[in-house]
């Protein structure tokens, strides 16, 4: 894998060393982010060069983004070279898939608030892999804690397990008492 591009700083714990790659991502403003610039991460605000230069691009955008991002880069993305990863709630793989209007590879991986601590359990889907991309999109999230793969219908469920899995276990739990 010759790059990751993470489209968002919260890259909450990827780091290039644990993947043997570049880690490269953009934010309008980056001053908060120079820090991190070192020989196996880049940190731009060009959006054309992420994409030209990486392989696996995981979008990290608000829901209400990522379709209009897509839809300005979409004759950018390269269906020998590029799988597309987001971890976006709300929109399906499908829906991607039809903004950028060619076959390439997409998934969509959910990680926790425990990524923060690298103790994440992330889950990932996917309805089409042209370049058998799966062990790589896997081994980026693993830096974060557990992958668990499971069928798109079921990634609502893992959203709203992820947002508020605890919260309802300690409801339940103040309620037994």
């Amino acid at each position: 894998m010759d790059a990751v591009i993470l489209v968002f700083p919260y890259w909450n714990g990827i780091q290039a060393r644990s993947l043997n790659s570049r880690v490269i991502t953009s934010k309008r403003n980056i001053s908060k982010l120079e820090h991190l610039n070192s020989n196996s991460t880049i940190i731009t605000t060009d959006n054309t060069l992420l994409i030209k230069e990486s392989e696996i691009i995981i979008l990290t955008l608000k829901p209400y983004t990522i379709l209009p991002f897509l839809k300005e880069h979409a004759s950018l993305f390269d269906t020998n070279k590029h799988t597309i990863v987001s971890c976006v709630t709300g929109i399906t793989l499908t829906e991607i898939q039809n903004v950028i209007g060619k076959t390439i590879g997409v998934y969509r991986a959910i990680p926790n608030t425990a990524a923060s601590v690298n103790e994440s359990i992330t889950a990932i889907s996917s309805n089409i892999d042209l370049l058998n991309n799966e062990e790589e999109v896997s081994k980026v999230f693993k830096t974060l804690g557990v992958v668990v793969t499971i069928e798109e219908s079921l990634m609502e469920s893992a959203t709203i397990l992820d947002a508020c899995g605890v919260a309802f276990v300690l409801r339940f739990m103040r309620a037994m008492i």
